[in-house]
């Protein structure tokens, strides 16, 4: 307003379309907030309809088809888990449709395993889900059977990549398991970022925007975003990445 004056958007759709467009997106969104696997719709698990709907939607605006998965339990033995293990998993739920059409990758959530010194495995992992046991947004760790069960009671589709052996057993300067943890505990309980959600989404061209959005809309969605979010330190998540991107382009950084 007090640059541009007072500008309106306007969209091909109708009325009736808009509504039904809005209803539909709607649905995709509603379900697997809860944190009981046994409550349908306001339970752990996404519906069907999101499960269906979000499947089509990332495949009518990527092109790519994520097939059903037949078997939905493979046995493992978790004994066979070890240091430097990865998991990485999907939810056909609204916000992890969106996160994979910005990111453009094919998971959402990726988890490292740490066994410690008595050989217990953990999960560690930056989370924002309130159906983990360790409620809250930051990086956090949680045994590897209690990480498992409540990511299945949560409709995850889950893949475990276990780390090379050659990579283990050649990289024993690089991977060192005592100098793991103690990044663990130098990173414990840092704040999620959902900022660099939002850079993904507009650090590129203007005809690749999501839609509603684009060059006009964006800027003033994040401003509007920044001055009512209700996350802490958003403001200062906000410059770090600005800072970093302008760094990255210019070889110029504020440090």
């Amino acid at each position: 307003m007090h640059k541009s004056g007072l500008r309106f958007f306007t969209y091909c759709a109708n009325s009736v379309q808009m509504v039904s467009s809005m209803t539909m997106t709607s649905l995709l969104w509603i379900g697997g907030s809860g944190t009981s696997k046994y409550l349908p719709v306001f339970g752990s698990q996404p519906t069907n309809y999101q499960q269906q709907g979000n499947s089509q939607f990332f495949q009518d605006w990527t092109g790519w088809r994520l097939d059903e998965r037949v078997i939905d339990w493979v046995p493992v033995d978790y004994g066979l888990m070890q240091t430097g293990d990865v998991l990485i998993g999907r939810r056909f739920v609204g916000l992890d449709t969106q996160l994979l059409m910005l990111s453009g990758g094919m998971a959402t959530h990726t988890s490292i395993i740490i066994r410690d010194a008595d050989n217990t495995a953990w999960v560690v992992s930056a989370q924002n889900d309130h159906f983990f046991s360790n409620k809250g947004r930051g990086i956090q760790r949680t045994q590897l059977n209690e990480w498992l069960d409540e990511a299945k009671n949560a409709g995850y589709d889950l893949s475990w990549l276990p780390l090379d052996p050659e990579l283990r057993n050649t990289t024993t300067h690089v991977w060192n398991e005592a100098n793991m943890e103690k990044w663990y505990e130098s990173v414990k309980d840092a704040p999620y970022n959902l900022v660099k959600d939002y850079m993904s989404m507009i650090d590129t061209t203007d005809a690749t925007y999501p839609a509603p959005f684009n060059l006009e809309t964006v800027p003033i969605l994040m401003r509007t975003f920044e001055h009512w979010s209700p996350y802490e330190g958003f403001r200062e998540e906000l410059q770090e990445s600005l800072n970093l991107r302008f760094a990255n382009l210019t070889g110029i950084s504020d440090e």
